[in-house]
């Protein structure tokens, strides 16, 4: 398998209505061995990641993609590939939301390795597929949409050329068949990396050369127009090999370029960083680095002027080897550094700048998750932290030292190629890896409890829901609590014997610490009864009101009622429902300094009269009323009366064998009051 070197483009995505960005750094992979090289934030503000995977797939090793959510979930996974040795190096997001993803194959196309170029839907579904290469080996290791929904790519064949490898440049439709394709080289080994379209419409392009033979390496820059021919091109270097890994166009309209360096200094290995003006020209330069060696994998301007930088470092961290990344300013002076990993080796070949202004990285470790080495991607804040607590973040002490090389003028030519681009035809994997979560930002959310008077309450107990969990106010009344990332939820403040002002709190979608989150606790005391008929029924519904807005409370099936009153609340308390009296008809307070129980009160439910007479030119007696309760009867005066519940309706029929009455009936609803003179006529 070829040496695992890091694809170099630039593309940074300005999602500025998305805001949601998770801290995070997670772990992902089988039992095998898997590592990502390219990592790039979405237009939905989650993320692609590319790389390769030996734990699942078709062959030894396979592309793998992994689409995932702000917070490091992954929403789908494929691998794709043949029966040998397939790797992704880069991966971009187009403008019709798919992927473009380039690496090599060994498993299709014309010679040993060929540049495997993949385009994807929105899920990872093959739109089109297809191989570059000759008889030889070709590795592909950038690719990038340009502005007229093509793609550059950049790597190195064997196949052309004068040497032994050879910049190999690929100028794609959006369809990819080949508008242009070129070779860059001498005698030596050429190598691209990196490439970006300019803001000309002509493209940069870094690796290193081994110029007209030479042993060490340098770094190669060509500045190329539209149609893939030179404007410029420089090599820049020492006595050692010195390696570029990445360029970017500059917001200067200059250019940065970053790679490995054994020209300065006394290790084998320094980060070693080039600012350069539009015409190849530097402008500064520095090596970075500790006591053992330190490589560079990835710089990329960032949204203040300055650079953020990733490699591995053997100088710095926990283990064998760990990630270091270092915050430049605009004139490559160390504003941060930090560095990431375990016990074992951790590298990573990317970063990037995400929309809340923090970073993503990506790589892999042989400290954390599930197999020999899995992807290992940082989701990082502004200033290169996680969370406190994560163990995995520690401290660097490089240096920043300059560097006195300068650019030497080359004038090596470039030449035409002709391959011919051959399609395949592998449909994606799925696959189920996990993710390991290794540690996360948690915003805390701190506060107070405090009495009327300032004092701070102890014990009280602060539910954050959807099960966040818990946290207690301490001697001073105060507490703090950690949420995940993210999180939408409410907080309630308790303790018995109190009400707190304000009763909750609501957030949304929370990013940030949040602090001052206060709350003011006044002492309450309970009053307690019942309400009963005088049969002694508990009477349910019955509304007790309470004065000086102490708020009101109804009675249960049983008639029971409670209500919590400040302390020294003085008022009175009412009870009332429809079609009751209540004795007593309130309570009077004054002061309350503890618990009132037995505050009980008797309800009579109201009754009504209904009444009348019946004649048939003489008083009618004996006719029965039926609907009224008891069905009474009429007297020798033709009178009846019926006693009915308040609110009572129903219909009330007169009946006697040989009559008939006018009216026939009469009807009642919801009765409110005394119903007399009801009468009727009889007629036989």
């Amino acid at each position: 398998m070829k040496k695992i070197i890091l694809t170099g483009i630039f593309l940074f995505i300005l999602c500025a209505s998305l805001t949601l960005n998770a801290q995070w750094a997670r772990t992902y992979g089988g039992i095998d061995f898997d590592r990502a090289f390219f990592i790039q934030q979405t237009s939905d503000g989650g993320y692609v990641a590319a790389g390769y995977t030996t734990s699942g797939g078709a062959g030894i090793f396979d592309f793998w993609i992994l689409k995932l959510s702000f917070a490091g979930v992954i929403e789908w996974q494929r691998t794709y590939g043949g029966s040998g040795d397939d790797v992704a190096y880069a991966v971009q997001e187009t403008s019709d939301e798919g992927y473009i993803v380039a690496g090599y194959t060994y498993s299709f196309g014309a010679g040993e390795s060929d540049f495997w170029i993949l385009k994807l839907t929105s899920v990872g579904e093959r739109e089109w597929q297809f191989t570059y290469g000759g008889i030889g080996d070709d590795a592909a290791y950038a690719i990038q949409e340009t502005s007229d929904e093509g793609y550059i790519v950049a790597g190195y064949t064997y196949l052309y050329g004068a040497g032994e490898s050879d910049y190999w440049i690929l100028k794609l439709t959006s369809e990819g068949d080949i508008e242009w394709q070129r070779i860059y080289g001498g005698t030596g080994d050429d190598v691209a990396y990196a490439v970006q379209e300019t803001g000309d419409g002509g493209y940069i392009v870094a690796g290193s050369t081994q110029y007209l033979g030479a042993l060490d390496h340098d770094f190669w820059v060509l500045k190329l127009n539209s149609t893939g021919l030179f404007e410029w091109q420089r090599i820049y270097g020492g006595l050692g090999d010195d390696v570029a890994y990445y360029i970017q166009e500059t917001s200067d309209e200059g250019y940065i370029v970053a790679g490995d360096s054994d020209s300065f200094g006394n290790k084998e290995s320094e980060l070693w960083v080039l600012k350069l003006t539009s015409i190849g020209n530097i402008e500064w330069e520095s090596i970075y680095g500790g006591s053992d060696n330190d490589y560079l994998s990835c710089i990329q301007e960032t949204s203040d002027g300055g650079y953020i930088v990733t490699g591995n470092t053997y100088s710095f961290g926990n283990g064998d080897s760990d990630i270091l990344a270092l915050k430049l300013s605009s004139t490559g002076n160390i504003e941060w550094q930090r560095t990431y990993g375990g016990g074992f080796e951790d590298v990573a070949y990317i970063i990037q700048e995400t929309s809340d202004e923090g970073y993503v990285a990506a790589g892999y470790t042989d400290s954390f998750g599930a197999g020999g080495s899995d992807f290992l991607l940082l989701k990082l804040f502004s200033g290169g932290d996680i969370n406190p607590s994560c163990e995995l973040v520690g401290t660097s002490d490089a240096t920043v030292q300059d560097t006195s090389s300068f650019a030497v003028y080359t004038n090596i030519p470039s030449q035409l190629t002709a391959a011919v681009p051959q399609s395949t035809y592998i449909s994606p994997q799925l696959t189920s890896a996990a993710s390991n979560l290794l540690c996360e930002a948690r915003p805390t959310i701190s506060g107070t409890v405090k009495t009327e008077g300032g004092i701070g309450l102890e014990g009280v107990t602060i539910t954050f829901s959807d099960e966040e969990g818990t946290a207690t106010t301490d001697l001073d009344g105060g507490y703090s609590h950690s949420v995940s990332y993210g999180w939408s939820g409410t907080t309630t403040p308790f303790k018995t014997g109190h009400i707190f002002s304000p009763s909750n709190v609501t957030y949304t979608s929370l990013t940030s610490d949040q602090i001052d989150q206060d709350y003011i606790a006044t002492v309450v005391y309970t009053i307690s009864g019942s309400v009963k008929t005088g049969g002694g029924v508990g009477i349910e519904g019955v509304e007790i009101t309470f004065s000086a807005e102490q708020g009101a409370t109804t009675t249960d099936s049983e008639g029971n009622y409670s209500r919590i009153v400040v302390e020294g609340w003085s008022g009175t308390a009412t009870p009332s429902k429809t079609c009751y009296t209540f004795m007593p008809s309130g309570l009077t307070y004054t002061d309350v300094l503890s618990d009132q129980s037995d505050q009980d009160y008797t309800g009579t439910m109201l009754t009504y009269t209904v009444s009348g007479t019946i004649s048939a030119a003489a008083p009618l007696s004996g006719v029965v009323m039926e609907g009224l309760p008891g069905s009474p009867t009429t007297d020798a005066s033709g009178y009846y009366e019926a006693t009915v519940d308040c609110g009572w309706s129903g219909t009330v029929t007169p009946s006697m064998t040989r009559y008939v009455f006018l009216p026939s009936s009469r009807s009642y609803s919801n009765l409110s009051s005394d119903q007399a003179g009801q009468d009727y006529e009889a007629f036989p």
